[in-house]
């Protein structure tokens, strides 16, 4: 996400999209960056989920 904010931080989004698509663009640009967030924290509770009881030390040993 970082990455798509970086590049299109150096454009003038309403001059590529045009002003009558602003507002539709920042709104799925908006839930696009909820669903990731969502993701991103489901993925941490599934890990910790599969490492429960798991040493950190003896994680290397499970994700190969």
């Amino acid at each position: 996400m970082t990455e798509f904010i970086d590049t299109f931080y150096l454009f003038n989004l309403e001059h590529e999209v045009g002003s009558e698509n602003l507002k539709t663009f920042q709104t799925l640009a908006d839930k696009y960056s909820h669903l990731l967030s969502e993701a991103e924290k489901e993925v941490e509770e599934k890990e910790a989920e599969a490492f429960y009881g798991i040493r950190p030390s003896d994680y290397e040993f499970l994700t190969e």
